[in-house]
């Protein structure tokens, strides 16, 4: 009704929508945000912002560092490195891009499901690469990384579906976590505390996600705020996973270095034990040995590289030894079984010396510190090599002096005895001019004139 003095309201005619599918209303980014609260919008608790901040870096870093290791050696090995930090990346430019652009939060937020859910495959696919794994094993994941996809949203991302979702991301990380514990345990070195790092890391990435999305699901899976308490422990979970992965992926070249030194104190101590005069191959046998352990190979040998610099270089081809003498042979598995060769020059002060060869049937992950280890304990025992070859050299002049003097001193006794002789003695040499003579020569034949030796026999 019009009343009087009032203005006649304004007539809308309805506006129709069409109905947006569920996967893209605004509950489609709910789920990839409770599945997993790394990926939350910002919020006004600071503490959030800046455990999520921190968690971005550890992992935009550890990614940035592996693109430029892939870039510089161009390995599978290190490519697989890369993308399995580009999912947790894409996780992060995802949830950036929400944050910035709401309009496309529901078209990006499938992609950071599944960027999320590639991890764990990715992750198994790199520990294929460092030790040897069932054939079905990749495949089976890759399979579960499906239909964690699939039944996440063909149940409309509801609470099965998401459990599915969690539950085969939790199983996944953490048999990669087992298989790289169990693999840094039978390396040596700092390998196996950067293996074990990872391992653990991975671990509690895997715990972090898993927390998350059974807190999503207690809540049926809504977008409803959670308990600050769980966010909180699941992003310090993946802020520790991140700074492991740091730890174990981008480790400082001068902490690898100091760990290697220390890691070196044992063939010092065994190096300083022996006695003087061991014989060089001992010492070339204890490195192959080390070498063999630390690589996980009996696939070991070193060649003696000082007759190639005498020569003016080395053979062609690794393993081509026709001018080199082989110092160490290889045990157990032939080198044609072998895949991956590592060489290691080992120098001293002097120069190369020889080079170390191993055969291995795989790249395993770190193999950079196993070769500088093996370079630092390579370059002692070469060392040693040369303290006992000089050793020996200072022994034999040391008897050659030895047997210079008793000669000398034989000599002077055989004269003092001549001396003493009362009869006339005398020797000449081939010319007839007198070599040698006793005093009694002496006193018979120039008692007066000038001496003996060196006058003519017959002009006495």
């Amino acid at each position: 009704p019009i009343h009087r003095g009032q203005a006649p309201a304004r007539l809308q005619r309805p506006v129709y929508a069409p109905a947006q599918p569920r996967w893209l209303s605004s509950r489609g980014s709910a789920p990839c945000v409770r599945a997993c609260s790394l990926t939350q919008t910002w919020e006004s608790d600071p503490l959030m912002d800046v455990l999520t901040l921190l968690v971005m870096a550890a992992f935009y870093t550890v990614f940035v560092i592996s693109i430029a290791r892939w870039v510089r050696t161009r390995h599978a090995l290190e490519l697989a490195v890369v993308l399995v930090f580009s999912s947790t990346a894409a996780i992060f430019t995802v949830s950036l891009l929400s944050a910035q652009l709401p309009a496309l939060a529901p078209l990006l937020a499938p992609v950071g499901v599944i960027m999320l859910l590639a991890q764990p495959a990715l992750m198994l696919r790199l520990v294929g690469l460092i030790v040897p794994l069932p054939r079905w094993l990749v495949p089976t994941a890759v399979v579960g990384f499906a239909l964690a996809v699939g039944a996440y949203y063909v149940t409309d991302r509801s609470v099965p579906g998401i459990l599915v979702l969690v539950g085969y991301f939790g199983a996944a990380e953490c048999l990669a976590a087992a298989l790289l514990i169990r693999e840094g345990r039978r390396r040596l070195g700092f390998p196996r505390l950067r293996l074990t790092i990872a391992g653990v890391a991975s671990l509690l990435f895997g715990l972090s996600i898993l927390i998350s999305g059974l807190a999503s699901a207690s809540r049926g899976g809504g977008g409803a705020a959670g308990d600050p308490a769980i966010t909180v422990l699941s992003r310090s979970l993946a802020l520790v996973a991140g700074l492991g992965y740091l730890a174990a992926f981008a480790t400082p070249g001068w902490l690898r270095r100091l760990g290697h030194r220390s890691l070196a104190f044992d063939l010092v101590r065994s190096i300083v034990a022996r006695p003087s005069g061991t014989d060089a191959d001992v010492h070339w046998s204890a490195l192959a040995a080390a070498a063999g352990d630390i690589l996980g190979t009996a696939n070991v040998r070193i060649i003696d590289r000082r007759h190639d610099a005498a020569e003016g270089g080395v053979a062609d081809g690794p393993l081509a030894d026709s001018a080199s003498r082989i110092l160490v042979e290889p045990i157990g598995n032939t080198i044609g079984d072998a895949t991956y060769l590592v060489e290691v020059p080992l120098r001293s002060e002097q120069g190369l010396l020889a080079t170390l060869e191993a055969r291995l049937p795989g790249r395993p992950l770190f193999v950079e510190d196993d070769v500088a280890l093996i370079e630092l304990l390579g370059s002692l025992t070469a060392r040693s090599v040369e303290r006992e070859q000089a050793i020996a050299t200072l022994a034999q002049a040391q008897q050659a002096v030895n047997e210079a003097a008793a000669v000398r001193t034989s000599e002077a006794r055989f004269r003092a005895l001549l001396d003493a002789e009362p009869n006339a003695m005398l020797s000449v040499d081939p010319s007839g001019v007198v070599s040698w003579c006793t005093r009694s020569a002496e006193r018979l034949f120039a008692p007066d004139g000038p001496a003996l030796v060196g006058r003519r026999l017959e002009a006495l």
